[in-house]
């Protein structure tokens, strides 16, 4: 007897399941980036549905969506349409309109995040569940690479990592290692509807043009770019995870300062190992990393081995000068 097939909205809980067990978050509070294309709208009918099925009554799931407003009348209905879904769910809503509706996409990304971290601190909300699938993560990866960033930048986009380096709230993908085609072959079985950006196939956004150009040409002479990339995501993350000790290390050993930071000069260190603790001091620091290219790093790396430099100035205002046997790293202000 041939076992009964199952069904692309069962594969897609079972990944979700698999990726962010519910035992983690059933107790707690859940706020969903849901800006009513597919990939959210499944995200958030799926932990609905699981948080409906359990008996733990203390945890919760919350609907939040950020209108930048950037596309007039389209982005108002997608407030609305997000809106009325959340009231369908029985899941408490909260919308906030952007004060500026231009914008580059790094600036677009502060603005949300921004409004997800305000929502988590009202609600009282422990995750942020988005829904970025495997299709951004290859995305990432091509934007990455084709702006020269380093090995650790081509370890994609994390499934968990900390909102801030300082803060306890914890930014879930549980959808990371699903791809787009099972997450809307999900939702039409299911009868589900969700809203289309007209905005994605403007490629005057990078990642827009990658995914609408660049990946399409590559699909002609290479079919399964899609599954390589992952493949090659899953060795840098490897990669990642047999480095952080020695990332560690070096911390521990030349870190002397953290406000300001000061490093001890050495050139002891291999640069790869310099260039990923630089970027973890980055992280801490909520210092703009998106500017700095694999050039920038490089450069970071020459000057705290004791090589050429004494000032250094990178992306984001960020002052590299070295002192005697010291670099010191601040943030400068913008002048006036």
């Amino acid at each position: 007897m041939t076992a009964p097939s199952i069904s692309a909205w069962q594969q897609l809980l079972a990944a979700l399941e698999s990726a962010w067990p519910s035992k983690q978050y059933l107790s707690v509070g859940v706020v969903v980036g849901c800006s009513g294309g597919a990939d959210s709208v499944a995200l958030l009918h799926a932990l609905v549905q699981i948080q409906s099925q359990t008996s733990q009554r203390a945890g919760f799931v919350v609907t939040a969506h950020f209108n930048h407003g950037l596309r007039g009348r389209a982005s108002e209905e997608d407030a609305e349409y997000v809106c009325q879904l959340a009231r369908q769910l029985g899941s408490p809503f909260e919308l906030e309109n952007a004060t500026r509706s231009t914008g580059d996409e790094a600036s677009l990304r502060e603005d949300r995040y921004a409004f997800f971290q305000r929502v988590l601190r009202k609600t009282g909300a422990r995750y942020l569940a988005l829904a970025h699938s495997a299709d951004d993560n290859v995305e990432t990866f091509l934007h990455r690479l084709m702006r020269g960033t380093g090995p650790g930048g081509l370890t994609g986009i994390p499934a968990f990592r900390p909102l801030t380096h300082d803060s306890d709230f914890v930014i879930a993908r549980p959808l990371i290692g699903c791809r787009r085609d099972l997450i809307r072959s999900a939702l039409l079985q299911q009868g589900l509807e969700w809203r289309e950006d007209e905005s994605n196939q403007d490629v005057r956004y990078t990642r827009n043009w990658i995914r609408n150009r660049l990946l399409p040409e590559i699909e002609v002479r290479y079919p399964s770019i899609n599954e390589a990339v992952l493949r090659a995501i899953e060795g840098q993350q490897e990669w990642a995870r047999c480095i952080a000790t020695d990332v560690e290390s070096l911390l521990q050993r030349r870190l002397l300062h953290r406000q300001p930071i000061r490093w001890s000069i050495s050139d002891e260190d291999p640069d790869v190992v310099v260039i990923e603790a630089c970027r973890r001091i980055w992280r801490e620091q909520g210092w703009p990393m998106q500017a700095m290219t694999r050039e920038h790093w490089q450069q970071l790396a020459e000057l705290l081995a004791g090589r050429n430099r004494q000032i250094l100035e990178l992306p984001g205002k960020i002052r590299a000068s070295r002192l005697d046997d010291q670099v010191e790293l601040i943030s400068v202000d913008p002048e006036p």
